[in-house]
């Protein structure tokens, strides 16, 4: 009875989808306010680093408002290695002060669905810069790790055509992680293989490294869901065709809407417009004021250091649109 009512649930949410009925299969603009809130939890003065992303125009995505801020950065940056966008305040706390830096902007978003024209094949890549970069490994993404190309070759076999290897490598994953185990930060490929449970990030990663590792450049970009009560953190992947185009994939998403777990969409080469992306890649080093480095896993999330270490201040945030 419950594989009967699941059939009848997918029959007319394609049919749904066919006509262009749900919200985020069509255009829409968003007023985006993303605010943080920090406190110093010390008897003395702290100082605490600040870093937010700031958003760009990227493929299906247009900002249509500089961001607003109501407190000016102390130094805004562009990250080298992806050339994401980001601000970062320098603030001194007094002893229990508490502060909230707030940006607003408004964004329009278009669901992104490929066309998937065949004829891409392994051996059209130009070995250029961006081919480099997308299938470079880092400290989350291993493409060159044994147990990563194995399970790469197992999937694909010797199959060239790039579409045909990320469907397979897609349908996978869907079929083989579990979701759950949500973190702030980003799971690497390795994790996904042997941990029971990861989240959006940790099904990302592992897509994006098992892409790579069949020579298809690839990345984890990420963001927010909105327009929804709660929007949360997200992340999705992105590979690289011959032709120049990205195509996406949500295996996460996938698998939670096949078990009736969400009614958010994501599938590969199909993603709606109930997200934004606020940065590309992953393993990110920002500069900070006073010539530091920090290191972070994604820049989506606030990233907060203080001068008296993690447990002398607390952070949250909030974004509504």
């Amino acid at each position: 009875m419950n594989n009967i009512k699941n059939l009848l649930k997918r029959f007319f949410i394609s049919a749904k989808e066919k006509i262009g009925f749900p919200r985020y299969l069509q255009s829409r603009k968003y007023a985006v306010s993303y605010a943080v809130k920090l406190k110093n939890l010390l008897g003395e003065p702290n100082e605490i680093i600040l870093i937010l992303p700031t958003p760009e125009n990227l493929s299906g995505q247009e900002i249509l408002s500089v961001p607003e801020l109501n407190l000016k950065p102390d130094m805004a940056g562009r990250e080298e290695k992806y050339g994401n966008n980001y601000a970062v305040w320098k603030l001194a706390m007094k002893a229990g002060e508490e502060k909230e830096v707030k940006m607003d902007f408004s964004v329009k978003v278009r669901p992104r669905m490929a066309e998937l024209k065949k004829g891409h094949e392994i051996n059209d890549y130009a070995k250029d810069e961006i081919y480099k970069l997308y299938t470079r490994s880092n400290n989350l993404i291993h493409p060159e790790d044994e147990k990563i190309k194995s399970l790469a070759k197992k999937i694909s076999g010797a199959e060239k055509d790039v579409l045909k290897i990320l469907k397979a490598i897609n349908s996978y994953i869907v079929s083989n992680l579990k979701y759950g185990a949500a973190i702030d930060g980003l799971y690497s490929d390795l994790d996904a293989l042997k941990k029971p449970e990861v989240d959006c990030g940790g099904f990302s990663a592992l897509y994006a490294s098992l892409a790579m590792a069949s020579g298809i450049p690839s990345r984890v970009v990420s963001g927010f869901w909105v327009g929804y009560k709660d929007n949360t953190m997200h992340a999705w992947a992105e590979s690289l065709l011959p032709d120049g185009t990205f195509i996406p994939a949500d295996p996460a998403t996938e698998q939670l809407r096949k078990m009736g777990r969400t009614k958010k969409f994501g599938r590969f080469a199909k993603i709606g417009s109930d997200r934004i992306i606020l940065s590309k890649g992953c393993d990110l080093k920002i500069n900070a004021p006073g010539g530091k480095m920090i290191e972070t896993d994604i820049l989506q999330n606030p990233i907060a250091v203080a001068e008296k270490g993690k447990d002398s201040f607390e952070c949250s945030w909030e974004l509504n649109a």
